[in-house]
């Protein structure tokens, strides 16, 4: 495997005329390959975009096997040394068709072929959603792995290709949305650790169709950093240095890990016919505004004794203001670390903030997710999240990624539980857990119309990317209360969705973040209406969950 070499994604305007398609597809990869790129992508549908009126048109319009696009693709690849990424409609048994993507290597040997899984608003009129399974294989330019535009707006497809070993994701796009440039394609590259090179398209997407396609083409690196980004309106190419290696660390600080972390025994879910959730195909709901409440506090030393008598302070105004439920960070009654150093006495102090809070529920009204330490059962302790109202607990969750840090003194918990409340269905994550979509994907799954999720930010990403990418793949609100005194300079979030179809299609897909100031001890309420949050659907004829492919996904529970 080469250490690095040069990538390109192409940014193309594509028409109807395949074989004008095909030469302009050619041209811009000649020229990419001559500017030193030895890895090049294309956009999704590069030989008709679509739409069509029915499966026979889509059909007689699409690729064959062996086809023009396929001869011509690897002639260049062989001539120029090179390995093309390109996506078209390809024929099935007539009348169906596929959006696949092709690799051809630069001996013009076709290495990979996958078709979209997870197809996007009309397209399911005309094409049948891929059965291949999802590919990860290994060339001389590291490990490939390929997803295709809405396969990234749920988070299974390219979580199966991290742990097939993809350093380096393939992601033809055909998208008119910003939310692919701005969240989802350097969301999943922060999420899974690996390299995504994404390629999109600019101009008109039909004579009868007001939108545009977004342009944006990308290469993000592991981190989620964007390292190259093409224009939102102009055919261009974008070209930046991979190297394949970086993306075989998954490991933070404090020996952290997030592949070894995983905990695949508690996935099995994952794996269950869509058809038997709670969440799958639901009507609309009716409007249920609830006012959420991040309250943003913790110690501010060693032996900050206070810290209690502030935090009931402030959740009790934010009550007197209308808050209904209230999220208290990660740890807020310690400073990190001090839970290790004696968990002995940390269980006693939670004993004492559980009745403290329980009483302030009752008068105040209110359901409260506050972190504290479980005595368990022949002296385990757990780090849960305790749900609390005005009749009592309501339940509580026992972390199930615990940082190695806390495995010192906490043991793991096995479920990830969803609790009724007078709002509706409430998940309970922590920490941790918001690095693994599963956790979030598994609560969705449930019915849960929102995640209380205490929290404590450690990566650049997490608040800027990944937390809103938990929300927008599953379509649920999303209360994540965050430490004043965090790594990250970002503070507490309030992320919720939209009502479908009262926005356009990419805002359905990107949710909106409101944020509070780090670094302070303050509040952050916000309104949400959690009727909104039970139907899945985003777009025409996409649903976040029943059209997921648990078929394909075993590895994510093995």
């Amino acid at each position: 495997m080469q250490n690095s070499f040069r990538a390109a994604c192409i940014q193309l305007e594509i028409g109807k005329d395949a074989s004008a398609n095909l030469a302009k597809c050619l041209a811009a990869a000649e020229r990419a390959a001559a500017a030193g790129a030895q890895l090049i992508v294309l956009p999704e549908l590069c030989n008709h975009p679509g739409p069509f009126d029915s499966r026979e048109s889509a059909w007689a319009a699409a690729e064959p096997e062996g086809g023009p696009w396929a001869q011509a693709m690897a002639a260049l690849a062989r001539e120029r040394g090179v390995t093309i990424a390109y996506n078209v409609l390809a024929r099935g048994d007539r009348p169906y068709t596929f959006i696949t993507t092709f690799v051809v290597d630069p001996r013009g040997e076709r290495i990979a072929e996958y078709s979209k899984q997870f197809l996007f608003a009309t397209q399911a009129d005309w094409a049948l959603p891929g059965r291949l399974p999802l590919p990860a294989v290994e060339t001389p330019l590291g490990r490939i792995g390929i997803y295709i535009c809405m396969d990234g707006l749920i988070p299974e497809p390219t979580r199966v290709l991290q742990l097939l070993g993809a350093q380096v994701l393939l992601n033809a796009l055909n998208s008119a949305g910003p939310d692919e440039a701005d969240l989802h394609v350097p969301a999943r590259a922060a999420e899974v650790r690996a390299w995504v090179l994404s390629a999109n398209k600019v101009g008109s997407l039909s004579a009868a169709h007001a939108s545009v396609y977004a342009g944006g083409s990308s290469i993000v690196a592991p981190d989620g950093t964007v390292v190259a980004r093409a224009s939102d309106d102009k055919e261009e190419t974008v070209y930046a240095t991979i190297t394949p290696a970086l993306a075989d660390d998954k490991s933070l600080d404090d020996g952290d890990d997030l592949v070894r972390d995983r905990r695949p025994e508690t996935y099995g879910l994952l794996l269950e016919p869509n058809e038997r959730f709670p969440s799958y195909k639901r009507d609309p709901a009716p409007e249920q505004v609830v006012r959420f409440a991040t309250v943003q506090i913790n110690a501010q030393s060693v032996d900050d004794e206070r810290v209690l008598e502030r935090v009931l302070k402030r959740v009790e105004e934010k009550a007197g203001e209308g808050a209904q439920v209230v999220v208290l960070p990660e740890s807020f009654l310690w400073m990190p670390g001090a839970v290790a150093s004696d968990p002995a006495a940390a269980v006693v102090r939670s004993i004492v903030a559980r009745e403290r809070l329980l009483d302030l529920c009752r008068r105040s009204k209110i359901l409260l997710a506050a972190n504290l330490i479980e005595a368990g059962e022949a002296g385990k302790r757990y780090n849960s999240v305790y749900l609390l109202g005005p009749g009592g607990e309501l339940g509580r969750y026992r972390q199930v990624h615990v940082r190695a840090a806390d495995r010192l003194w906490a043991r793991t918990g096995d479920s990830f539980p969803v609790f009724d409340t007078p709002f509706g269905k409430f998940g309970l994550l922590l920490g941790y857990d918001g690095l693994f979509p599963e956790a979030a994907r598994i609560v969705a799954l449930q019915g849960a119309s929102a995640i209380l999720y205490p929290c404590n930010w450690r990566l650049a990403a997490e608040p800027r990317l990944i937390a809103i990418e938990r929300a927008a793949e599953n379509h649920l609100a999303l209360i994540a209360a965050n430490r004043s005194d965090s790594k990250v300079a970002s503070g507490s979030r309030i992320i919720s969705g939209a009502r479908y179809p009262t926005r356009q299609h990419w805002k359905m897909r990107f949710p909106e973040s409101t944020e509070l100031a780090h670094g302070v001890e303050d509040a952050l309420v916000a309104a949400i209406d959690l009727g909104a949050m039970a139907q899945k659907l985003v777009a025409y004829k996409t649903d976040l969950i029943a059209d997921r492919m648990p078929e394909h996904y075993r590895i994510l529970a093995s």
